[in-house]
């Protein structure tokens, strides 16, 4: 069954409003350029692409060649290809990385891969044109959305014991779900609906620019981020209430997004200009860092230290270093003692600098000359609560951020002199006593002999 002619977007064969959209797109030339890598060969237009759980490895969907390529990512090698059933279109890893998910859009199917012995061990009927897949956090529950009759199925992932099946937004795509909610975007009905993980509830439908493409939850599974195609945006969606907030401009012709593991970044690939949008969280901005030629699918390894990004107009797949930061250990000292907090990094960060929260991590202000791995300052019982973060920043990549220590200050002891010895009255008062009480009690021993 062939593709819609809206399902993707080729360098030259643009649609009507993709080419509108390169007048006001920021052009490939302004991007930052990304560290040198070497493009790994796959199979044809890699659409998608997932980690294991260690991030040891990618499996890359190929919706041409109807097959998924299993790449090890230290060596940057393809181990195997995996036949799978016609026009793979969308992939997911089990949580705890024992199997592969495939929705084969032409085949009306999902291929199940053992990843042990790298072989397709179900394959599993579904609604016709399954163009979405994704998992329940605990890896119990498949969703599968249905291009052609937009509705989304939940399926027993052991079973495949059908769950339930909801309406969704015209023409679904992309899926994706948390512990709390299942977000389809409709791409001929420019909306995402919300629904209860049993699908049972239908949260909301949350309008989007035209044609969404991607969508992905945030690590707090609050928040999922909505590419829209044909407007160069990406918006982020309020799960709770199904509600869209903030619209961000990204590249021409975003396809696949995904979030940093510390939610603090949303990573964009832009098909017809050759970039990945950097989306900073915290203050709104938006960085374009070039990449291989028509990236599409995109995924962060659980650690947040690789990105992988395929470029599907060459038939290659791309492996990043991401910036990395380890969390500070708690600390307590003494009210005038020195606190020090210690972390280490991952993807050769530009620069390392520090954080500090009165609110319980509310609000967060830059600690003027703090920068290194390490920081250290002498505390007051005023700093009794503080918290204390690192962040790694990367002119391509963005910042990544680490989890916050807690600063806890106790009571300061006795105080000892300069030389670290307690001070000397005391220690003579405390002898004189002993040795007054040993002779009292020698007297005492002699008056009963006699």
């Amino acid at each position: 069954m062939p593709l819609p002619a809206s399902a993707k977007i080729l360098l030259g064969a643009l649609t009507l409003p993709a080419l509108l959209v390169l007048a006001v797109a920021t052009p490939a030339s302004a991007a930052n350029p990304a560290p040198p890598v070497t493009p790994i060969p796959v199979g044809g237009y890699p659409i998608a692409v997932a980690f294991s759980p260690d991030g040891a490895t990618a499996y890359v969907a190929n919706e041409t060649s109807d097959s998924v390529s299993v790449v090890a990512t230290a060596s940057g090698s393809v181990v195997t290809t995996i036949p799978v059933g016609s026009t793979p279109f969308a992939i997911a890893v089990a949580p705890d990385g024992t199997a592969v998910y495939v929705a084969d859009y032409g085949a009306a199917a999902v291929s199940v891969i053992d990843t042990a012995t790298s072989t397709v061990v179900a394959t599993h009927p579904t609604p016709p044109f399954p163009g979405g897949l994704a998992l329940s956090p605990d890896g119990a529950v498949v969703y599968v959305s249905s291009f052609s009759t937009s509705t989304v199925t939940a399926y027993d992932s052991a079973t495949w014991t059908q769950i339930a099946t909801a309406p969704v937004s015209a023409g679904p795509f992309p899926v994706a779900a948390s512990a709390t909610a299942v977000a389809v975007a409709g791409l001929n009905g420019n909306s995402v609906t919300c629904l209860s993980p049993d699908l049972s509830t239908t949260i909301g439908a949350a309008p989007v620019a035209s044609m969404p493409q991607g969508i992905a939850i945030g690590p707090d599974g609050t928040t999922a981020a909505v590419t829209s195609l044909a407007a160069g945006e990406v918006t982020l969606v309020d799960l709770s209430d199904c509600t869209a907030s903030t619209s961000y401009a990204v590249g021409v012709s975003p396809l696949g997004v995904t979030f940093t593991p510390d939610g603090s970044r949303v990573l964009v690939a832009n098909a017809a200009d050759g970039t990945i949008s950097v989306l900073d969280l915290a203050d709104g901005t938006v960085m374009a860092t070039s990449t291989i030629a028509g990236p599409g699918g995109i995924a962060v390894s659980r650690d947040g230290s690789t990105l992988a990004v395929t470029g599907q107009t060459t038939d290659v797949l791309a492996l990043y270093a991401l910036p990395t930061v380890s969390a500070p250990a708690d600390v307590t000292v003494a009210d005038g003692q020195t606190a020090s907090f210690q972390v280490t990094t991952g993807g050769a960060p530009d620069s390392v600098g520090w954080q500090r929260s009165d609110d319980g991590g509310t609000t967060w202000s830059t600690i003027a000359g703090a920068s290194g791995t390490a920081y250290a300052f002498g505390a007051t019982a005023s700093d009794d609560g503080a918290r204390f973060r690192a962040v790694a920043a990367s002119t391509p990549w963005g910042s990544a951020i680490s989890a916050a220590a807690t600063l806890t200050v106790t009571a300061a002891g006795p105080q000892l002199a300069a030389t670290g010895a307690a001070p000397a009255g005391p220690l003579l008062l405390a002898a004189l006593l002993l040795l007054l009480g040993l002779v009292a009690l020698t007297a005492t021993r002699r008056a009963r002999r006699r």
